[in-house]
């Protein structure tokens, strides 16, 4: 697997003033990232499954929001 370096231009570091504490990922919405060794992707976008909730949509966007997660390497599934 190929190691990507991180530079000023992919990455964006806080430190204070004016949007606080902490490290932002990514220069752009296309930017890719990934965690514990998956390949980097861009940001997931994660669609409601309908307007009205109910067992089935819920387990769909269920579904949708594992799939992001375990796509970026956050979560494996079992």
């Amino acid at each position: 697997m190929a190691v990507n370096s991180v530079t000023t231009s992919n990455v964006r570091w806080y430190n204070g003033n004016p949007t606080g504490d902490g490290v932002g990922l990514g220069k752009t919405s296309t930017s890719k990232i990934g965690f514990y060794g998956k390949a980097p992707i861009v940001r997931a976008t994660v669609t409601a499954a309908a307007l009205t909730a109910t067992t089935a949509t819920n387990e769909l966007g269920l579904a949708r929001l594992t799939a992001a997660l375990v796509n970026l390497g956050l979560i494996i599934t079992s």
